[in-house]
């Protein structure tokens, strides 16, 4: 169900579109119906039969007569009230408004009668500085009373459920805007309509009986209390396709039956007749709205053909919709305005969908058509400010529910909330990420979500939104943690608390706890155990922020759990392997009065935990924390995460200001690295060290590396004092220092990468990073409470001789696919070529090994171990062109561009026994498996690759070898080389 800007939108755009068609009788026709309503129940047209009886009467008549007569005889109805004769006019006229109106009420006060009050009707908006002018001179020339509705007050005034149905017969608003009636009312309201139906069987066929009976039919239909009411509703609405009805009314009569039958009965069989006379006269359809009906209803049948509740062939469903498209072809040609085409366009979209979006259809999802109509149709919108937009936004939102991300969604939805927030400010467009966000966690697309979320989140950071802001942060909370992201999720869990404490909006501090409990539960998961229990103290004297009316219950059922559930998993652990925090944790348990709950508790988790050893107890912790349990005591700290194949092991001082500084660069690196989650950077599933400082002589940061095969090692030094700072300095250069160490882990060329990494920052990559302020000012002003009496760094570090392997989410996982370009014929191609070439330069020294008995050994040794005929050939050659060219020349000081010509002649010419003879110890085992690794450099490189790193990470550039470029598993059919 629309919401009312919804469907005061539409209702604006259906008014344009009288304007523009000309359609005067049918807005005076709306406006005398909305006067009855709304303003004088004894209201006739002026061009209507003369009424008799009284002195009013013939006031009346000769009023009426005169106006009938006049130029504006056709756009004009009078009224009578006790006080006297009112006058209603009503004008689609766009330009010189005013003076229209000036005119029209000359001509009316020439009647010789004077009106008590005169309404002018208006098609278009006008400003309310106008208005007020013009009523000044009513007054002030004419002493006559003026009232004027524009398009913005008719709109206004038809959002209401009793007389909506004017809206629906005279501007053709689709029935999917009908507004909700109050929720306290509803019962009442459906109870006293079927009372009054269930004794009516003949009534008359006026639109106004349609609408109350169709709206009572839809509650039926859609609520499950009183869907036994359905054929009642359906029998009323038959009626409307007599012969003596309406012929609009029959059609709309036949679309509401087919829903009501399809969605409260479960089946159209027996209506496919009605259905065929309906979808027939699609061809002579010109309303956009009975197109739009057409193509919903035509949907429906869809649905109802595959489960076999309609008896109309798929076939004959399949020529409807042809001839549905053919008219939509002719409408979209035939539209001499933008609002018109888009109307027509969005629609052909939709039409155009619906083969692939009916349940239990296997066809292969492609929507290239319908998102070539939205496309042309968004290229037009900015010329139909009236077109509703949002609605259109509503509708992508409700795909992704139905059918998931398809091609071109992303880039519409874009383009909707650049134009929204053009049209009706960012608000709204925030509002469309929001319910798009939630659309794809519900999908299981937790990245598409978070970044939907990340959009509305900017939309909603002003005063007027800021509760939208607030309940952004912490669902995106929610979200990092759920990834294992968990210092990410901190951030901006303690942006939520600091905006909640912060403010003086008395209806934001209620979130107060919430936030402080998401703090709480990130420090839980990352294994500061000791910092979660001040946490929870800072949640639970949080509720002292919330104003008495606002206040939640202090033991909410989800804070109790969370609380519970997390001292519960404190308690065991300690119990196992620290028994001296033991007595912190029981007091902290004293301090929340919840001695009740745990005592109904412990039991249970004797029962859960106590049967575990110590190793499954340690397995099941690094299952569910993101680090290591009690991992803020000691000297130092160091936090571990895995994401795309990198592990991180980042080491800093255990001080608040170190911790600070420390936890916002990791806050960024985590966000930074989900930026690329399922995008290729090419990266090693290597390690990554890093040793944070800050150092008060500092003036600036600086990253330094220490060479190393195994990890690469970084020390990064933060200035205690940065004088650039400026509220989002650190943040830049906490990103910077990621960019920096990760561009060595990624084997992309560095211009691929730097342009990649701008791609991620064009798109917006600092916002998500940076949240209300700087992480280590959050950090600091929102930790006071964690000072304790323990002294953290006298307390040994738990089981400090287990590892603790936190578990990587798979949505965090290493790219894994095949390297872009890669085909098994290419890498076929490239290894006939090594058995070609490789062979020459080695020729006389195979031969001879293949008779050493301790290299046949060797060789059946690297086989077991995966090595191809093409990987041992290498690994010679390697050998050999290190002892008799490499290093030979590196000795006697020769340039390296000399050496690599040497190199290049030595393995295009074929060996000769003139060559120097190499010892058998020289291809060892080690040597083999060492000369393989270097020549796997050069294979990078030949793929268009680029290693960076000064001491290489062997290891991680062989498995990248494996599972991107198919190393070990691709050969061909050759000779025999060793054999």
């Amino acid at each position: 169900m629309a919401n009312d800007r919804a469907i005061i939108q539409q209702i604006r755009f259906a008014l344009e579109q009288l304007s523009v068609q000309n359609a005067h009788h049918e807005f005076e026709h709306m406006c005398r119906h909305l006067s009855r309503r709304k303003i004088c129940s004894n209201i006739l047209p002026a061009t209507g039969p003369v009424s008799a009886g009284g002195d009013q009467g013939r006031d009346f008549e000769t009023f009426r007569t005169y106006i009938r007569d006049s130029e504006i005889g056709s756009t004009a109805f009078v009224g009578a009230t006790p006080d006297g004769p009112i006058v209603f006019a009503c004008t689609l006229q766009r330009d010189a408004v005013s003076q229209k109106i000036k005119s029209d009420i000359v001509t009316i006060l020439g009647s010789g009668i004077r009106p008590e009050c005169i309404y002018i009707f208006l098609g278009s908006d006008f400003a309310v500085s106008k208005r007020h002018k013009v009523q000044r001179w009513a007054n002030d020339e004419h002493e006559i009373h003026l009232e004027i509705l524009d398009g913005q007050a008719i709109s206004e005034t038809l959002c209401d459920p009793e007389i909506f149905w004017i809206a629906e017969q005279f501007l053709s608003v689709p029935r999917e805007f009908r507004p909700e009636r109050n929720p306290d009312e509803i019962e009442h309201w459906y109870t006293t309509a079927l009372e009054r139906w269930e004794k009516k069987d003949d009534f008359p066929l006026i639109p106004a009986n349609f609408h109350e009976i169709t709206s009572a039919a839809r509650h039926a239909t859609y609520g499950s209390e009183s869907r036994s009411d359905v054929p009642l509703w359906v029998s009323r609405l038959e009626r409307f396709r007599a012969a003596d009805a309406p012929a609009y009314l029959a059609r709309r009569a036949t679309y509401e039956i087919a829903v009501a039958c399809l969605r409260g009965l479960g089946t159209l069989e027996n209506r496919e007749e009605e259905l065929r006379i309906y979808f027939a006269a699609v061809p002579s359809l010109h309303n956009p709205s009975e197109l739009e009906d057409a193509a919903v209803l035509l949907k429906f049948c869809y649905g109802a053909c595959l489960r076999d509740a309609v008896q109309i062939p798929i076939d004959e469903l399949h020529g409807y919709h042809e001839a549905l498209i053919d008219r939509l072809d002719t409408r979209i040609h035939e539209s001499e305005t933008a609002s018109t085409k888009c109307s027509f366009l969005n629609t052909k979209g939709y039409a155009t969908f619906l083969p692939f979006s009916s349940p239990g259809n296997s066809t292969e999802l492609d929507v290239s058509e319908a998102v070539e109509c939205w496309q042309e149709m968004l290229r037009l919108v900015d010329g139909a400010p009236l077109f509703p937009l949002d609605r259109f936004a509503d509708h992508l939102t409700e795909l992704l529910k139905l059918v998931g991300e398809f091609q071109g969604y992303l880039d519409l939805a874009r383009q909707v909330d650049e134009r929204l927030s053009a049209r009706i400010g960012g608000f709204a467009a925030a509002d469309k990420c929001r319910d798009r966000a939630i659309a794809f966690y519900e999908k299981g697309r937790v990245l598409s979500a978070i970044e939907e979320l990340h959009r509305a989140k900017i939309g909603w950071f002003a005063d007027e939104t800021l509760e939208g802001a607030v309940l952004a942060l912490l669902l995106l909370a929610d979200w990092y943690r759920e990834l294992g992201l968990v210092v990410a999720s901190k951030q901006y869990a303690m942006a939520a608390a600091f905006i909640c404490v912060d403010t003086t909006q008395a209806r934001l501090k209620r979130f107060a706890p919430k936030a402080f409990l998401s703090i709480a539960e990130c420090e839980y998961a990352q294994g500061n155990w000791i910092d979660f229990v001040g946490r929870v103290d800072a949640t639970l004297l949080s509720h002292q922020l919330v104003p008495n009316q606002d206040a939640p219950k202090v033991n909410d059922e989800r804070e109790l759990q969370v609380i519970l559930l997390s001292l519960g998993t404190l308690l065991m652990a300690g119990e196992r392997f620290a028994p001296g925090l033991g007595q912190f944790v029981e007091d902290g348990a004293a301090r929340w009065d919840i001695e009740e709950f745990l005592a109904d508790l412990r039991p249970l988790l004797k029962e859960s935990w106590g049967g575990m050893s110590d190793d499954e107890f340690w397995e099941k912790l690094e299952a569910q924390l993101a680090g290591r349990p009690y991992g803020d005591v000691g000297r130092t700290r160091v936090t571990v995460w895995k994401q795309l194949g990198i592990t991180w092991r980042v080491e800093y001082d255990n001080e608040s200001q170190v911790v600070a500084r420390a936890e916002e660069f990791i806050a960024s690196a985590q966000i930074l690295m989900s930026e690329w989650a399922g995008r290729d950077l090419c990266l090693l599933r290597t390690t990554i060290k890093v040793k944070i400082q800050v150092d008060k002589a500092a003036e600036d940061f600086s990253l330094d590396v220490e060479p190393s095969n195994a990890a690469r090692l970084w020390t990064l030094t933060i200035p205690t004092e940065f004088s650039r700072e400026g509220g989002e300095g650190t943040t830049h250069f906490a990103l910077a220092n990621t960019i920096a160490i990760l561009s060595e882990a990624s084997l992309l060329p560095i211009s691929k990468f730097m342009q990649r990494v701008e791609d991620r920052f064009k798109d917006g990559v600092f916002s998500r990073a940076f949240a209300a302020r700087p992480y280590h000012e959050l950090y600091l002003d929102l930790s006071y409470h964690l000072d304790s009496t323990l002294d953290r760094h006298e307390l040994v570090l738990p089981a400090a001789d287990r590892e603790f392997e936190p578990v990587e989410n798979p949505v965090m996982a290493w790219f894994s696919e095949r390297l872009p370009g890669y085909t098994v014929e290419a890498a076929e191609k490239g290894i006939r070529a090594r058995y070609l070439r490789g062979i020459k330069p080695v020729r006389l020294t195979v031969a001879r090994l293949k008779k050493d008995r301790d290299f046949k050994i060797i060789v059946q040794n690297l086989r077991k171990s995966g090595w191809k005929d093409w990987h041992l050939l290498i690994a010679l050659v390697n050998i050999v062109l290190n002892f008799r060219v490499v290093q030979p020349k590196i000795r006697k000081g020769e340039p390296m561009q000399e050496i690599q010509e040497s190199m290049r002649r030595f393995m295009e010419r074929d060996e000769g026994y003139e060559d120097a003879w190499i010892p058998s110890e020289k291809f060892s085992e080690q040597s083999m498996r060492e000369a393989l690794q270097t020549s796997q450099i050069s294979t990078l490189r030949n793929e268009g690759l680029e290693p960076r790193q000064e001491t290489p990470d062997f290891p991680a550039i062989d498995d990248f070898l494996r599972y991107r470029m198919g190393y070990w598993a691709d050969d061909v059919e050759h000779d025999p080389v060793f054999e």
